[in-house]
């Protein structure tokens, strides 16, 4: 990389989506070294030769590699062996390669092999145990060196390599007192033991200073292997880590030639035959992406002071640089992308590709709008809305803390099989989405009794998915919303000050609940769980609550199920209570009384003109037939008539006097001269009527 300033370099990987950790100069090779951290999904940057090709794209400059001599080997030759069968019916290997090289002499390893371990922070110990080391951090390769006399004295025949599976009992990961038995596959030349494929190598073959003669085997392993019996390992190696990862096979042949070569050049030997066997490669993939969606997701590019799309010609380019075979479809405007070997696994979408053409080209010189606004547009929450706030506001007032956890989990953890699993997750724990909200509260739980908070009182709402794909379901999967909670309390109740306080109990954990569906209008039933039939909520959490101490909670008006109820499974000395709720089921069932008839009138900003009559009325005159005929004035600005006194004079058999307040008021403006007078003369017409005099 000549020519190129080193902030110029760090800025380029930062808005690729890489973490600097640190620059530091070493003095030791005269250089810079960078601390990177890549994302969680981009295994193909996890080697030199990786990172190597990142920056080749960032830069737009050609990976210059000559590290090794192409065609070192002419050709392999087949493993001519009896146990084929075994390799061939073999799900974990995708290639191996064995070689034998006899006359060879172990020594310490060059200077600059010993500074470039150095660097990243390797002890150097021999040239046979430093080769494989550096082979893995620039290819990410694993290669091994046995030394071969350790295996067997006789000379090798390649007919007795052969992988046999074996059960070997583990510790399990949740520490349990039995031990687990997993069945993994192992590399032997005859009955001796060279390794667990896609874990490790026996320590019984390793090399010395005194080794002569050294067998080079290359492997690789299917990763869903790897991931099938990760959940059972107590422990991980690292080349396990990196074959659950998914090792790229298209550096497996230029990784492996290279280690021969600096066998050779350093150590001495002569080279036999090479055996190799691998699986078939899988095809090419294409992804079709079409020119509109670029243009829709990236947005324009400004130049001379006008915005303007990516051109094909530049979205070529761009493909081209980043490694792509790329055609353009003009009559049907789509390209043609074919992504290499080595990102198949990360990019499997046209957005994939999208985001890497935007971030090669620099999202930065992408124009950033807004779609326009109505400042007259009414924004409202929904129904559902103000109903999930309504229970997330209940919830606190009994007392319980809302969490956030993540909708990713480890499958270890959720007990369901309807799980849904992620093609390409971000790390080990998170493989899924998650089925139940439950298993997420327990681990915090579990988080604060480690840290001495035994009393925990939480809840959260979030999604849920489950896996529903069938042949007659054409779905793959439905998400749903939860409310789950977790209540824990070592001093619930006190009878008294001067006595010890009591731990919450199943029937007070209880209770709260009910409290919060009475508060939320909603009526219940509880039921035994071995009663209410096959609960769905209770099967994804079965492992967590005891079955003796649960319920499921049915609706009353639908008899649909809400949710369950339950004491969890716990050795600690205070037993925590967890429920978890359908949202949706649980809102539709609340039903809030209508016991009041409301009246609403807007509200007038504006002074109201108020007039005090008195009139005599007959006994046979009602107060409502005065107030029918104040309202047949049809006058709009009448606001209200209330009955003020009432006065009944024992002397007037036949009479009684009544008070009036007339409230007047415009909605609009304030009252003027004309229409004092209209009120004053409907109101002459009204005491005529009724010969009243004035107060």
């Amino acid at each position: 990389m000549h020519n190129i300033k080193s902030y110029e370099l760090i800025d380029k990987l930062i808005f690729a989506g890489f973490e600097v950790n640190s620059v530091v100069y070493n003095t030791e090779i005269g250089d810079l070294v960078l601390e990177l951290n890549a994302a969680g999904n981009r295994f193909d940057v996890l080697s030199l030769l990786g990172l190597a090709r990142e920056i080749s794209s960032l830069l737009n400059r050609p990976l210059i590699n000559s590290a090794h001599k192409a065609g070192l080997f002419c050709s392999y030759f087949k493993l001519n062996t009896s146990n084929e069968l075994y390799f061939c019916s073999n799900t974990a290997l995708l290639d191996i390669v064995i070689v034998h090289i006899v006359g060879t002499k172990n020594s310490s390893s060059p200077i600059w092999l010993q500074n470039y371990l150095a660097i990243n922070n390797v002890k150097s110990l021999s040239l046979f145990n430093d080769i494989p080391k550096y082979i893995c951090m620039k290819w990410g390769q694993d290669v091994a060196i046995f030394d071969k006399k350790k295996i067997d004295l006789f000379p090798l025949q390649y007919s007795f390599f052969h992988a046999e599976k074996q059960s070997l009992a583990v510790s399990s990961p949740n520490n349990l007192s039995t031990p687990l038995d997993i069945e993994l596959q192992i590399l032997k030349y005859k009955n001796k033991s060279l390794s667990a494929i896609g874990f490790d190598i026996s320590r019984d073959a390793i090399c010395n200073l005194n080794t002569n003669s050294v067998i080079v085997c290359g492997q690789i392993c299917s990763s869903k292997y790897v991931n099938s019996i990760q959940n059972k390992m107590s422990s991980r190696t690292e080349i396990f880590n990196r074959h659950s990862r998914s090792i790229s096979r298209c550096d497996f042949t230029a990784a492996y030639q290279e280690t021969v070569q600096l066998i050779v050049s350093f150590a001495g030997g002569t080279i036999g035959k090479p055996y190799s066997w691998n699986q078939p490669y899988c095809s090419a993939k294409n992804i079709i992406l079409k020119q509109n969606r670029i243009h829709d997701i990236l947005g324009p590019v400004v130049r001379n002071g006008s915005p303007k799309f990516l051109s094909v010609q530049e979205i070529l380019a761009l493909l081209m640089q980043l490694g792509f075979f790329a055609n353009y479809i003009e009559v049907r405007d789509y390209f043609v992308v074919q992504v290499p070997l080595n990102r198949q696994q990360d990019l499997q979408r046209p957005i994939d590709i999208i985001e890497e053409i935007g971030r090669i080209y620099g999202f930065g010189k992408f124009v950033s709008r807004l779609s326009s606004f109505s400042a007259n547009l009414s924004l409202s929450c929904s129904s559902a809305i103000k109903k999930n706030q309504k229970v997330r506001r209940i919830l606190r007032e009994l007392g319980l803390n809302e969490m956030l956890t993540y909708s990713f989990a480890n499958s270890l953890n959720t007990y369901n099989a309807s799980q849904i699993t992620l093609c390409n997750p971000i790390t080990e724990d998170q493989l899924c989405l998650r089925d139940n909200l439950a298993v997420q509260l327990v681990k915090v739980q579990e988080y604060n009794l480690k840290h001495g908070f035994r009393d925990i009182q939480i809840f959260e709402i979030g999604r849920v998915f489950k896996n529903t794909r069938s042949v007659s379901t054409p779905y793959f999967g439905i998400e749903h919303c939860h409310v789950a909670g977790l209540i824990s309390n070592s001093a619930f109740l006190r009878k008294s000050w001067c006595e010890q306080s009591y731990a919450l109990g199943w029937f007070q954990a209880k209770g709260i609940l009910e409290e919060f569906f009475e508060k939320l209008h909603v009526e219940v039933a509880w039921f035994k769980l071995f009663k209410s039939g096959k609960s769905s909520l209770f099967t994804a959490t079965q492992k967590l609550l005891s079955l003796t101490q649960s319920a499921s909670i049915y609706d009353k008006a639908s008899n649909q199920e809400i949710g369950v109820f339950g004491q969890l499974k716990s050795s600690n000395l205070y037993s925590a209570y967890l429920f978890e709720l359908n949202l949706v089921s649980l809102t539709n069932a609340s039903k809030i009384p209508n016991h009041r008839n409301y009246s609403i009138y807007p509200y007038s900003t504006y002074p109201a003109l108020i007039r005090d009559i008195s009139l005599t009325l007959k006994q046979s005159n009602s107060v409502w037939s005065v107030k029918k005929q104040i309202f047949s004035f049809n006058n709009p600005l009448i606001e209200s008539v209330e009955v003020l006194d009432e006065y009944i004079n024992y002397k007037l058999k036949h009479a009684k006097k009544v008070t009036f307040r007339i409230a007047y008021r415009s909605q609009t403006r304030t009252l003027n001269y004309q229409d004092i007078r209209n009120i004053d003369m409907q109101l002459s017409k009204l005491l005529d009527y009724y010969a009243f005099q004035v107060k």
